[in-house]
Formats: C-alpha cells, structure tokens, sequence
C-alpha cells in the first residue's frame, strides 16, 4: 500500500483506517512518499502475500477490537511469512498474532490493549511495558531475533499453552525480564544454543518479581533439545525469582569416519559419543573432537551448514578439511603433533589456537582460510601455503611459528603492531608486510625471521619491523633469497646469505646493530 501516491500519481489519501475484514500486503508493505499520514488499525486482518516491512507509525484504535496479523500466505495459505514493523505502535487498542510465519516488532510500542500470539511467532523488540501479553496453544514467543538472540522486558506475561523460544546467549543476561508472570496452563520453553556452553552452566530464562501465578512453575516444560547429546532441565530459582536452565550434560562427539569422509548433519554415523563409544550422527552445536581413533579416515569432507559448539583436534594423525565451511560461533584448536590442513572456505568467528603441531591453511592451490576473530594463538606452527594472495589483517601471537610455503602472497597488514611468533620462515613465495609507520603500528617481537632460497620478503610499510623505534627486534636472515624494499627499514640484527636486495628505498642502520653480508 502506498499511502498518498502510486508510482505515477498522487492519490491524495491521508490516512488508511482498518476496523474490519482483511487487507492483503505483497512485498511493498506500507509507506508513503515522504509527507506523514496516519494509520488507524481498529480491528480487521492484515494479511501477507509475501514478505513485508513498514516503518510508519500506527494507532491501535481498539475501535472493532484487537487487529490482527495472519502471517500465513493469503494466496496459497501453505507458505509461513513475516511482517517488520519498526514505526511506533500506540492507542488503546491491542494486536493479535496468528498464522504461521513471524511478526516482528522492532520500534517503540506504547499501545495500551491486549497482545495475544494464537499462531506463529511474536518477536516483541527490547520492550513490551504497556501492553498485557498472552501466548496461547499455537503461539511462539521469541526474544532478540531470527538469527541472534536477545532481550525483552514484558510487564505483563501470561503463557496459556504457547511456547517461549530463546535463544540461549551466556552474554546476554536474563532473556525475559518479566514483571508479573502468570503460567494459568501448561507451557513449554525451547532454547537453542547459540554460544559455547559449558556442563553445569546454569542461564538464566525469565527473570520474574513475586511469584509464578496459575500453575507456577510446574506449568513448565522444556522442550529436549535437538541435539540429544545435550542433558538439560529448568530450574526455578525461587531466592532470586528467576527460571534457568541447567546444563546438566554434554557428551562430545569423536570422529571415526566409519562410513566414509562424509561430515554432515545427522545422516552418516561416523562419529562416536565418548560417554559410552556409542556410534553416533554429528548434530549442530556438537563439541567435536578429532583423535588418534579417525585415523583411518583422515580426509574429511564438509556437508551442508556445519556449526559445532567447540572443535578440537588433538591427534598425531593429519587431518584434512574440505568442502562446506565451519561455521557459526565456534572456534578452533590444534593440538598434538599432527597436521590439519584447511582446503575449505571457514567463517566460524571464535578463536583460532594452535596449541602444537601444525595448522595449514591451503596445500599449493588456491582454496582454503582459516576463520574466526581476534588475535591467533600460535605455540606451534600456522603455515600458509597457497599460490595466491592472501590478506590477513589480525595478530599472530606466541611463541611459535609462521610459515610461509606456496608460490603466492602472503600480506600482513593490520591496523596495530602484529606481535609476531618466535620464528617466521618464508620458504616460498612472498611474505608482504604492509602494518607499519613511523610513528607506531609495527611489528614486535624477539625470534627469528629467515627468508629461504625460493622466498620473498617484501616490505612495503616504513619502519614495519620497528628496529631502532622499539618494535621488532627479531633477527631477520636472508638465505638466498630476495629482500624487496619499498619503504624505509632499520633492522637490528640483519645477516644476508647470498641474498638479492632490491626495492625502491632503503636500510638504515640503528646503533647497537649487528649486520652480516656474506655471498
């Protein structure tokens, strides 16, 4: 609906006034061409072909009562959609959910009538203070949204047979602050794990002032959750008046790859559980680990949406990844003194660790990254090894190695110091360091850096690797291979083994230097 216009003409409406039968939107929803009308929702149905959003304001007029908003398709009734409404809802009116599909409330609500979830789910936005909630048989309640989790704090929360579904996020804090909460029939309350969950965390759900009403606390159940390697049960902190659930047990999965190489999603039972060695699928939110026991199966493959919990290898046994990414919050550790190489394109966002052995990123080609956020733990070895340029714009920290092999380009280049490992081997191709400046952003660090006879190091920062101003103080090694030169550089200690010098700029010389020249 365009409210004062259509594509090519003013119509001159001023207002939309809904206080019965059924209004169909498509994916246009409501809006107007700039100048502010009023819209008066009274009673009536508004309905959805297809998506849609709107971020005008509305009245709930309360004139023929609750309006209501079916988010089931109005034309073939099968397909479930979803309504935004992001304006401001006020009056002395209430709205109904019903429906399969999802209306999301996202701006300010001051309406003061009634709010009921008969079908599909509500979200309600951060606050539901003015208006009485009622989730009956049929309903959802959500907190945050589709894909994240969050909070809301509802005065007024009645469960009357509907479901809460929550997101459960360890930093979110309670996820429902209610002021009365009343269950007058029996409920249930879903979570989905959307954050690294320890066994005997306790999360707190709803957090409640007095007491429970209706049937209390015994009025709730908590639905099992998907992943039947989860023990979980709700708790009713009654000192605190809060309802938590406990996570009472997780059993991590270790790959066998009994059937074949295939890492997928409750299908193939490659896995064992490690309470009792029972065969096992993988399920999502999983904590995975790879051991000494997958060695027959090293070459795995990723398929479909895989999102572990936590993922650890700790084998002697090399592993290889391939195929769809890991995803979701998950991060990733190695240990042990295998290898695990990376040929898949990873975009799980938790902390890469690589507590011993070796974690390569590519083998010669071109596929293959490494995912997660923040600094990256190295004890041990992290080596890159493909044969085009590859960009990596955070912190390499510890005290292990960085290994650069393949005939492409590596380029450092972050907007702090790169705190190097202990040693940085560049045996083929090009290491490019482009962090740094005069006045701050360099490397530090105290190891060694050797660049071999098929390697390049290629500086491209002024002062990258800090010498005379207190950044690096590693000593770099040429052997044989070629220093590139394109902005200033002061080495501390620097020792060239035949090497080739070239670039466009210069080596300065710092006091207390050591520099070696031979071949």
């Amino acid at each position: 609906v365009g409210i004062g216009r259509s594509e090519t003409n003013n119509l001159g409406q001023d207002a939309v006034n809904l206080t019965g039968g059924r209004s169909n939107l498509g994916k246009w929803g409501m809006r107007t061409s700039g100048t502010t009308y009023a819209v008066n929702l009274g009673g009536g149905t508004m309905g959805a072909s297809a998506d849609w959003t709107s971020s005008l304001n509305m009245t709930l007029t309360g004139t023929g009562g609750n309006v209501v908003f079916n988010t089931l398709d109005s034309v073939n009734a099968t397909t479930a959609r979803a309504i935004t409404l992001s304006g401001t809802l006020s009056g002395t009116g209430g709205l109904t959910k019903s429906g399969a599909g999802v209306l999301n409330l996202t701006g300010t609500k001051t309406y003061t009538g009634t709010t009921a979830v008969n079908g599909g789910t509500l979200y309600p936005g951060t606050s539901l203070t003015t208006s009485a909630l009622s989730v009956n048989s049929g309903g959802t309640l959500a907190t945050g949204s589709v894909a994240t989790a969050g909070t809301s704090t509802i005065s007024f929360l009645s469960l009357n047979g509907g479901t809460v579904s929550l997101r459960a996020d360890f930093t979110a804090g309670a996820l429902i602050n209610a002021n009365v909460f009343n269950v007058p029939v029996a409920s249930t309350i879903s979570i989905t794990p959307v954050s690294n969950l320890l066994q005997g965390d306790t999360l707190t759900l709803i957090d409640y002032n007095g007491s429970i009403g209706g049937l209390g606390f015994a009025g709730l159940t908590l639905t099992p959750l998907a992943n039947p390697h989860y023990q979980t049960s709700l708790v009713n902190d009654t000192v605190n008046t809060r309802v938590q659930v406990s996570i009472d047990q997780i059993d991590p999965v270790v790959w066998l790859g009994t059937i074949d190489g295939n890492w997928d999603i409750n299908t193939t039972v490659n896995w064992k559980t490690v309470s009792n060695n029972a065969a096992s699928t993988f399920f999502n939110t999983d904590v995975v680990r790879f051991t000494d026991d997958g060695a027959a199966a090293p070459l795995v493959n990723l398929v479909g949406t895989i999102q572990p919990l936590s993922l650890t290898f700790d084998a002697t046994t090399d592993y290889t990844l391939s195929g769809a990414a890991v995803s979701g919050t998950t991060g990733l550790e190695k240990k042990n003194t295998g290898s695990v190489t990376l040929l898949n394109t990873n975009t799980y966002t938790g902390v890469t660790k690589v507590t011993a052995g070796t974690l390569k990123v590519g083998n010669g080609g071109t596929t293959g990254t490494l995912g997660g956020s923040g600094n990256i733990d190295v004890a041990g070895t992290l080596e890159f090894n493909r044969s085009d340029t590859v960009t990596l714009s955070r912190v390499i920290a510890g005290t292990g190695t960085l290994s650069k092999k393949g005939s492409g380009t590596l380029v450092l280049n972050n907007g702090t110091a790169l705190f190097l490992p202990t040693n940085v081997t560049v045996d083929a191709g090009t290491l490019q360091i482009s962090s740094g400046s005069f006045s701050g952003n360099r490397m530090n660090g105290a190891g060694q850096m050797v660049v071999n006879p098929t390697g390049t190091l290629l500086i491209s920062a002024a002062h990258a690797l800090g010498g005379d101003n207190l950044g690096m103080n590693d000593a770099v090694t040429v052997n044989g291979g070629t220093m590139t030169l394109n902005s200033e550089q002061y080495f501390t200690t620097l020792t060239l083994n035949g090497a080739l010098i070239n670039g466009t700029n210069e080596i300065r010389v710092p006091s207390s230097s050591n520099y070696t020249v031979t071949g």
